[in-house]
């Protein structure tokens, strides 16, 4: 491209030159290209390159954040490997590396174990330095609901936390489509249903 550029200024200026010295039988004389023009145009073209570079860089960096999804961002900091702080809706925070990414949820390792929170339950996402948005699709994985069926067959203790701050420590009996149940009280006398559009998290404590 910047060659082009150069190849097109060049032309140009040739061009006008013929036009204002009569054509290419004319004597140059004094009027002749000054030795040091092409290096002129050739540092001019340089520098209408970089500036388009720079437009277009910024221009690529704003499609990029108009584009971006929290999954998309979560995956990027996933694969990096980054060490996030997460902030659920009902006011918990977890630091640790994203474990795990599925469809509606994502999972942070922390040193208390595993923590489950779903997209909707995640209030905020924060990283040391600068993260560029993600703008990539997410590829589709387990759903919450599936993963939760899954490890009730460990029969794991768990505490769960809904969005509007209720917590729940119990044993892990059975997930649903969408609905949890927790084995409760001494003996695991009661048993709870939590619906799981009011989850804001759910930690693994053993199993």
């Amino acid at each position: 491209m910047a060659f082009d550029s150069v190849l097109s200024r060049a032309t140009l200026f040739y061009v006008r030159r013929m036009a204002t010295t009569g054509g290419a039988n004319s004597t140059l004389g004094d009027e002749s290209w000054p030795a040091d023009g092409a290096d002129r145009f050739v540092a001019d073209a340089r520098i209408d390159e970089a500036a388009l570079a720079r437009s277009r860089e910024r221009w690529l960096r704003q499609q990029a954040a108009e584009a971006a999804t929290l999954e998309g961002i979560c995956r990027d900091l996933a694969e990096r490997g980054e060490f996030v702080l997460a902030t659920t809706t009902a006011g918990t925070r977890h630091r640790g590396r994203i474990d795990m990414l599925g469809e509606d949820f994502l999972a942070v390792r922390s040193g208390g174990g595993a923590v489950l929170v779903p997209y909707e339950g995640l209030h905020t996402i924060e990283v040391q330095g600068t993260a560029e948005p993600g703008e990539r699709l997410v590829r589709r994985g387990l759903t919450l609901a599936e993963v939760l069926t899954e490890l009730a067959q460990q029969r794991p203790a768990v505490r769960l936390r809904c969005r509007n701050g209720d917590a729940l420590v119990g044993e892990l009996r059975h997930g649903g489509r969408d609905l949890v149940a927790v084995r409760v009280g001494l003996g695991g006398r009661r048993t709870v249903y939590v619906r799981l559009s009011s989850l804001a998290e759910l930690s693994v404590l053993s199993g």
